[in-house]
């Protein structure tokens, strides 16, 4: 998974499914300053009601250099 991946990363943060948004949120972190286009989509995570889905955020975001 590389950088072509990033725009269905990225939708898949607004999926109905937080299992599948915790793993967008986590992969997109993974690829580091690549993801930074993601940066506004992992904000957006940070209102969530889900506890896991905000930490999650919050750690891809400093991968990726927040």
């Amino acid at each position: 998974m590389g950088k072509p991946a990033i725009p269905y990363l990225i939708k898949g943060l607004d999926h109905e499914r937080g299992s599948v948004q915790y793993k967008c949120a986590k992969a997109l972190g993974q690829l580091g300053p690549a993801a930074k286009s993601a940066r506004p989509a992992l904000e957006k995570l940070l209102r969530s009601r889900n506890r896991d889905l905000v930490l999650v955020a919050k750690e891809s975001l400093e991968e990726i250099g927040h």
